[in-house]
Order: C-alpha cells, then structure tokens, then sequence
C-alpha cells in the first residue's frame, strides 16, 4: 500500500446524484476520509457537466455507460478517472492500510470478478427497471430531481422534463417488456449471490470489502435503504409495483445482507486521514 499524503486538495467528484454507480465511487470516497467537492447534474445534463469539468477525451463506451457517464473523478494532481470501478480500486490503493484495503491481496482476483458480475448484470438492470417506474411517475421523479440537484437545474429539468423523460427511454432501453427482463435478471443474479453467501456476512472473505460496496451500491436502487449517499424517496412513496419489487429484494439473503452493510458501513471512515 501507498502511503497517503499528509494534505490532499479537494477532488472533483461529477455525478448524477441519486446514481448507483455513481454512489459506488462517492462510498469509497467518503470511508477513506478524502476531500472532494460533489457536482450533481440532472441525467442527460451531465454531458453538459462531464464535458464542462473534463472535457471530451478519455471516456470509454461499455455495456454500462458512454465516454460521457458519470462517475468522473479528477484526482488533486489533475488525473481523470471515468468508471466507478477505476475510481474504487484508485481510492483503496492510494489511501488504505493493509487492514482497511477493499482489496486484500490474496483475494482480489475474486473480488473483481464479483466487481464485473455486478456491473454488468446488476448495474444496467436495476436502473433500467427503477427508471421505468419512475418516469411513468413524473410528479414522484420530480422530486428526486429538486431534493438533489440546485434550483437552477431543477427549474430547467421541469421545463425540459418531456424531452428528458423521452431522452431516457431511448438511451436506457426502457420498455415494459425489456424492464420485465430486467427484473428476472435481477432475480437471478440475487438468487445465485444467496448462495455464494450462504450464511456468511460477506460476499468474499471474512471482512468488508469492494465486493460488498460494489453489490451493495448497485443493489439499492431495488432496497432504497436510508443511508444511501443521495436523497431517495421512503418506501411509502413508491409507485406500488416499485414497492413489491423492493419489498421482494429486502427479503432474499442478499438484499438482508446489504441492508446491513449500508446501516454498519455506509457510515464508517477506516485508514489515516489525509486532510490531518
């Protein structure tokens, strides 16, 4: 393991707020104690946001996201980090001890393999099947919109939000035909993790670890649970079949198992700070 620096300079964190994959890097961020400042946009307003802060060069296209997606991380000494996985893996390495990586030597070959399952068979799936939801609701995504971004952006998304909301569904694929696909897919990848857990605490080894962030992470937008990093609306406030979804997710071992994570971790700060 590196060791920190005495000082590190504020980062730039460029996010979605209420992203999954953009609450992946903020996590990592946030548990090793590094200053960063947060600029939130509006989904299709961050092309605007990434190419303001960071320009149009080093993205990279997946089946997650576009040279244009958010997460971006631009370090204290001007590096640009564009994938929430880079960002997680860069955070542990430079500010972790050999107690607190996310990436204990002799398991991060299993952890990153958990890492790639997640991202590209949870990722895309929860958010395409949260987005279908949520944009048949226009009032309640409203709301998400104004409880995370400034008032400039939330007055321009509501004048714009037909043309977002249409915007959405052709980049995300959302269709209730394919959204019934994403919730089976889900499904199954919730079923096999149950049995990787079995009944241990966590996914790999015997600690917390990037294999837990990163499920956990991508995992919440079908738990919602109360100490995500960005405002999301409580149960109650979902559409019905959203709530079902949920209620359905919560009840499997996986969804327990990060519904305890996020109360005993998402709060937690491990390793030397850096600001001291």
């Amino acid at each position: 393991m590196l060791t920190p620096p005495l000082r590190v300079s504020p980062m730039l964190l460029v996010t979605i707020p209420f992203s999954h994959y953009n609450e992946r890097a903020r996590w990592a961020l946030q548990r090793f104690g590094v200053p960063f400042v947060e600029r939130g946009y509006v989904p299709l307003f961050h092309f605007l946001g990434v190419i303001r802060h960071v320009g149009l060069r080093g993205g990279r296209s997946d089946r997650a996201s576009t040279p244009l997606s958010t997460p971006v991380l631009v370090t204290d000494d001007g590096e640009r980090l564009r994938d929430s996985g880079q960002i997680v893996r860069y955070v542990s390495d430079r500010f972790s001890s050999a107690a607190t990586t996310l990436y204990p030597d002799e398991l991060r070959g299993e952890i990153e393999e958990v890492e790639r399952r997640a991202h590209d068979d949870i990722g895309p799936h929860t958010r395409r099947l949260v987005y279908h939801y949520l944009l048949s609701h226009p009032r309640l995504f409203a709301e998400i919109i104004r409880a995370n971004v400034g008032r400039a952006q939330y007055t321009a998304f509501r004048v714009l939000q037909p043309l977002v909301t249409l915007g959405l569904r052709r980049a995300l694929g959302i269709s209730e035909p394919r959204a019934r696909r994403s919730l089976e897919r889900i499904r199954g990848v919730v079923a096999e993790l149950d049995e990787r857990l079995g009944e241990r605490r966590y996914l790999v080894g015997e600690r917390f670890t990037a294999a837990d962030l990163t499920v956990a992470s991508l995992l919440a937008p079908v738990l919602v649970p109360e100490s995500y990093g960005a405002k999301l609306p409580p149960l109650d406030a979902l559409p019905s079949e959203l709530r079902a979804v949920v209620e359905e997710t919560r009840a499997t071992r996986t969804g327990a198992q990060v519904m305890r994570v996020y109360a005993e971790e998402r709060g937690a700060r491990v390793g030397p700070d850096p600001r001291e």
